[in-house]
């Protein structure tokens, strides 16, 4: 799979300014923009990623359509709390709870 990319990096005005800057002048205020016809052409880039890569991209690509929540999880767990089944830590609610008025 290959990516092409176009005019990555290139901006005529920002590349004048950074070859002025390295030649130690002042940019002047009235110094005319570049016209369009005046901007250096730009140059086609690809881009080829690796297998690692590519698989990479399909994991974050279906990572990202997963919900934010696992709604399962959180019926069985309301599920468990509504019927008494839900073990709570009560020292550590409170250790949260410190923890939290400590923020404010």
């Amino acid at each position: 799979m290959a990516i092409q990319l176009t005019n990555v990096g290139s901006n005529a005005v920002r590349d004048q300014a950074r070859a002025d800057a390295a030649q130690g002048k002042a940019q002047s205020e009235d110094r005319q923009p570049v016209r369009d016809a005046e901007a250096p052409k730009t140059q086609r880039s690809d881009v080829e990623l690796s297998p690692h890569a590519r698989k990479l991209k399909a994991l974050a690509d279906h990572v990202a359509k997963l919900p934010a929540v696992d709604a399962k999880r959180v019926e069985s767990i309301r599920r468990a709390i509504s019927e008494g089944r839900y073990p709570v830590d009560a020292k550590r609610v409170a250790a949260k709870f410190v923890e939290i008025e400590g923020e404010l």
